[in-house]
């Protein structure tokens, strides 16, 4: 909480950005006042809408819990606790039962988990879709002002329903527990609370939108942006979700949003992200591999050709390919073009869609490539890069239809 909010210490704790001017602090920091209760490292408690959990007529389904060291049974006791204090868990005498993981974090704390692997592969999934990445990006791209909200324990601000309860319980050394919020790692828990945030920023679709928890409100100027800031914070009040103030970006003209640097007119990748692809060494199993191209391939969009490059690398990770992994030459270039595309800090154009776009293509015999390109200040800049690995049955097409698919 953020105490009295009054003077340079309340300035100091909501990470006011220092570029902000004096007149906009001014005005900024009396509006969040009025929206104290919202922030808070504890999760809310809302009833807009409560998550099910359809397994049809199945039985239920338990586990037993394995033997745990004296030190890790402490542990899971700490965490009970703690979880029982927030309210989110309670003793159950559910025939149901999933078990416990812990997780250990490189800080040397634990992550408690829950497998409900075996609930989940009886569970009717909800296909609600998940916004698009590259939608939200595009979205904040061409903003001039961003905040962003991150709520807070994330799931834990949606119930469950009394049947769902049931379901949700998991055993530990020390007894039997249900919770009465929604977990992580059920199936369907990211499109449930995706709906909700969905349904709680409805009238806001002009200034607002929301990956799961994390919320973002973008403008084109401050006036305009306080206005929306305090009309999504009154939705949020008056839902009793709560934010971590901590994670929240204030007015800001580039924000780090879902891995990017977005705003201004440009979007980037985080730069950290590439620190770690420049010292990644060449991978030598298929996990490895695997582990590469999903972190490059996270910035598909900033690299030209993307799917035919990686194409070789894609091969070694195949059904029945042997493990560790032959690494051929054509591997090694591969990695080495993908590294060198995202080391050089590509910047992508935000879209701006009262203005025409331009698309150039390419084809060769492995895959598909294209590029978005729009005009600022008389030069075409890339917006986008798109990119395709033909299939066996595209590759036997003519080189005019391979065009003609690229552009498609």
């Amino acid at each position: 909480m953020y105490g009295d909010w009054d003077g340079e210490a309340g300035i100091e704790e909501l990470h006011l950005p220092d570029h902000l001017p004096s007149q906009d602090k001014d005005q900024l920091l009396p509006a969040l006042k009025d929206f104290e209760t919202v922030f808070s490292n504890k999760p809310g408690k809302m009833d807009l809408a409560v998550h099910s959990i359809d397994t049809g007529s199945h039985r239920p389904i338990f586990s037993r819990h394995y033997p745990v060291k004296k030190k890790v049974k402490q542990e899971i006791k700490q965490e009970i606790a703690e979880m029982e204090d927030l309210g989110v868990i309670r003793p159950s005498m559910s025939p149901w039962a999933s078990l416990v993981v812990l997780v250990r974090k490189q800080d040397g704390t634990i992550w408690f988990c829950v497998d409900y692997r075996k609930l989940n592969s009886i569970t009717t999934p909800d296909v609600y879709p998940m916004p698009r990445m590259d939608t939200l990006l595009d979205c904040l791209g061409p903003a001039k002002v961003i905040s962003t909200l991150d709520l807070s324990k994330g799931f834990w601000q949606m119930a469950l329903d009394l049947d769902a309860i049931a379901k949700s319980a998991f055993t530990t050394p020390i007894g039997l527990y249900e919770f009465t919020v929604l977990p992580f790692g059920m199936r369907n828990s990211p499109a449930s609370f995706q709906r909700l945030i969905n349904n709680l920023l409805q009238g806001c679709k002009q200034f607002a939108m929301a990956y799961i928890v994390d919320i973002a409100i973008f403008s084109q100027d401050f006036k305009s942006h306080l206005i929306h800031l305090t009309t999504v914070l009154g939705k949020i009040k008056q839902a009793g979700l709560t934010v971590k103030d901590k994670k929240c970006q204030w007015a800001l003209s580039e924000v780090v949003y879902l891995g990017h640097c977005v705003g201004g007119g440009e979007i980037a990748p985080l730069w950290g992200k590439i620190e770690a692809i420049k010292d990644w060494p060449p991978p030598q199993t298929k996990k490895q591999v695997r582990a590469f191209l999903g972190l490059v391939g996270y910035y598909r969009r900033f690299v030209p050709g993307f799917g035919a490059t990686a194409a070789p690398l894609h091969e070694l990770t195949r059904k029945g390919s042997p493990d560790p992994v032959v690494w051929k030459q054509g591997c090694q270039e591969a990695f080495d073009i993908l590294k060198a595309a995202l080391v050089k800090h590509p910047i992508l154009k935000a879209p701006l869609h009262d203005k025409p776009f331009y698309v150039a293509t390419d084809a060769s015999d492995v895959g598909l490539g294209a590029v978005l390109l729009q005009e600022h200040q008389e030069t075409r800049h890339p917006v986008v890069y798109l990119s395709w690995k033909l299939i066996p049955q595209e590759r036997n097409l003519s080189s005019i239809e391979k065009e003609c698919l690229a552009i498609v």
